[in-house]
């Protein structure tokens, strides 16, 4: 195997794992962490560490779908086809994290936002404050429903990590 293949390859597999455990670790660490804050702090906590994942993730998760992409285009129609079918798939598994996204976590992302704003707006952190409480669920409750999303989330990119390291090694 060429050193550029090998390249791509630990590139594609470390991308993912990387990504993917970023992702878990969120949803395991940080969540229950930010749950212990009152309301309004928890969503502002919250809304930075979403801010901070949005400015970061997306560059790794591009990154690594290329890599994995271009070894699926590699592969394609060689005697190694099935190899250009599991990189294929490993690449699809991060590519489907937004749509994922836009379709399960934009909604609860928009009322932890919001609660986000008007906590800074009020400048109140009480467990009773009125808008913590968006659409009738507590932050608390909207960060778990997230982290649980999240987690889902995690898994893609970790699936195709694991699709990915077989592959090559297996």
């Amino acid at each position: 195997m060429s050193l550029p293949i090998q390249i791509t390859q630990a590139l594609g597999i470390t991308g993912s794992a990387f990504l993917a455990g970023g992702i878990l670790s969120v949803s395991a660490f940080a969540i229950p962490a930010i749950q212990l804050a009152p309301e309004g702090l928890a969503a502002r906590q919250w809304k930075k560490l979403y801010i901070r994942g949005k400015n970061s993730a997306p560059y790794v998760a591009t990154t690594t779908a290329l890599a994995l992409g271009a070894l699926s285009y590699q592969f394609y129609g060689t005697l190694n086809q099935p190899r250009a079918e599991l990189y294929g798939l490993s690449a699809l598994l991060i590519i489907l994290n937004p749509p994922y996204t836009w379709i399960f976590v934009d909604g609860i992302n928009s009322k932890l936002w919001a609660t986000a704003d008007a906590s800074s707006a009020s400048k109140n952190d009480d467990e009773t404050d009125p808008a913590a409480a968006p659409g009738g669920q507590s932050t608390k409750e909207l960060l778990d429903l997230w982290a649980t999303h999240n987690v889902i989330r995690g898994l893609l990119p970790l699936a195709g990590s694991i699709i990915a390291f077989w592959t090559t090694f297996g």
